[in-house]
This record gives C-alpha cells, structure tokens and sequence, in this order.
C-alpha cells in the first residue's frame, strides 16, 4: 500500500506538469500589441476551448484598446 502512494504522488505531479507545458502564456503587451491574437484567443475563451492566463490577458489587452480607442475618439474633434 505505501508503495502504491509512493508511486501515485510523483505520477500525479508529473500529470499536472505536462498539462501546464501545452501552451505558451503570452502577457497583456503582447496581445496589446498582436490585436488579431487577442481576439482569436478571446473567442477560444468563450468557446471554452482554451482556459488559462491568456484568456485573462487577452481579455485585459482587448479592454485597454477599447479604451484608447474611446479617449482618441472623444478628443478627435
């Protein structure tokens, strides 16, 4: 039995490892300054395909652009 744990907690370790390795966490400037990206990934995101840190940050990225967006559009005038 106590070797049975003993195999069952490096296993289980390893197991979350890799499952954490598949994809490339890229920061808010990246998808600030990859827009296409951010909204590729925005809609992996709710589609439920993708869920980690790059949701969050792509989702960050898109709100600053918007943003900018808005403040340059109310002092264009």
């Amino acid at each position: 039995m106590n070797m049975k744990k003993t195999m069952l907690i490096p296993l289980t370790a390893l197991i979350f490892i890799l499952t954490g390795c598949n994809e490339k966490v890229y920061d808010v400037d990246y998808y600030v300054n990859n827009i296409k990206e951010a909204e590729q990934m925005q809609k992996k995101c709710e589609s439920g395909e993708v869920a980690n840190q790059n949701c969050e940050n792509a989702r960050n990225a898109l709100k600053q652009i918007n943003r900018k967006k808005t403040i340059s559009s109310m002092f264009a005038h």
